[in-house]
């Protein structure tokens, strides 16, 4: 079904051709996978925090994690499970201080993982979900228009 979609394949493509296996990563990085000691993130310190779910971890792009993180916040968010607001953009600010996020490459990693999850939750369906079809638009609109991304961020 996506495989159909030029736009897709270019970003996979891309992705594909700057895959470099500079660090160990998660694999499977989402705000889900973050677990702190009191449930209060305002609060937590480096030692109240856990990453939980480690069947992932393998070598790949060190900004890898990192896309999930901004991934999962998007995804959350745009289907009613998550309230956008200051808490979490500073979250993703503080998590993201040193990770190149105004690169094209970095857009085109969050949305490869826009398109997983999506897919993820359609595995034995013949047509896309109206939920998976939305994060396959967001993640489109993240391929085309990155710098969109790097405002979401920045705000």
């Amino acid at each position: 079904m996506l495989q159909s979609e030029k736009r897709v394949a270019a970003a996979a493509n891309a992705v594909k051709e700057s895959w470099c296996a500079s660090a160990t990563v998660h694999g499977d990085l989402k705000l889900e996978h973050i677990v702190l000691a009191d449930g209060d993130a305002s609060a937590a310190s480096n030692s109240d925090v856990w990453l939980v779910d480690w069947e992932c971890a393998r070598r790949g792009p060190s900004v890898w994690d990192f896309a999930g993180l901004v991934q999962s916040a998007i995804s959350l968010a745009a289907l009613g499970q998550l309230r956008w607001s200051e808490n979490v953009t500073g979250f993703l600010r503080s998590s993201l201080a040193d990770v190149p996020v105004e690169s094209e490459r970095f857009a085109q990693l969050v949305a490869m993982r826009l398109w997983q999850t999506a897919l993820e939750h359609e595995t034995y369906r013949d047509q896309l979900s109206r939920p998976a079809g939305e994060l396959c638009q967001l993640a489109l609109r993240v391929v085309e228009q990155p710098q969109r991304l790097v405002h979401l961020l920045a705000t």
